[in-house]
């Protein structure tokens, strides 16, 4: 509620500034002051259930339908499409895995890295690759909202030239090059 309603303020100014200012100014606006609001510590409360997840998406939709000046009667993905936004679930996801490659290079903290372990394979398999073990759990809940299981999914989707990158910056290009993550 808190995020919505500081999301929602900075969403009116910007609508008053969009009656005076050019589309350039605004997506700088956005960047400066609301994308923030999004992004900070989404890898900690990202997991949202999916009522909470569509509120900030709907935000997120209002802003870029303010900035391209567009009404409700084209689509949001379009208009999206359009400034080279992803949506949210998507951004989260790629957090998550910039993430999950400080840890798996050593540049996160210990207490972070040792919340996963590596599948140990002494076979020598086709396509053998080191992957992260999935912890069990009994529930959806506890799957959603533990951070050991939402990140060694989306580490273990990533594939594996992608997660054997070089440095952070190729990391980081080549997921947002990645189409599905």
């Amino acid at each position: 509620d808190s995020l919505c309603k500081r999301i929602s303020t900075a969403l009116g100014g910007l609508r008053q500034a969009c009656r005076y200012v050019p589309q350039e100014t605004l997506i700088t606006i956005y960047n400066a002051l609301i994308k923030p609001l999004f992004d900070y510590c989404d890898i900690v409360w990202g997991n949202l259930n999916s009522t909470l997840s569509a509120r900030l998406q709907k935000l997120q939709n209002r802003v870029a339908r303010i900035i391209t000046r567009k009404g409700y009667d084209e689509r949001s993905l379009d208009i999206r499409k359009q400034l080279g936004w992803d949506d949210l679930e998507t951004i989260r996801r790629k957090h998550t895995a910039i993430l999950m490659y400080k840890i798996d290079n050593k540049k996160a903290p210990d207490y972070l890295s040792n919340l996963f372990t590596c599948s140990n394979n002494d076979y020598d398999l086709r396509g053998k690759e080191i992957r992260l073990i999935l912890p069990k759990f009994r529930t959806e809940f506890a799957k959603r909202n533990c951070f050991s299981f939402t990140g060694a999914k989306v580490w273990n989707s990533i594939p594996f030239n992608i997660r054997s990158s070089s440095s952070l910056s190729l990391f980081k290009k080549n997921i947002n090059d990645l189409a599905v993550i």
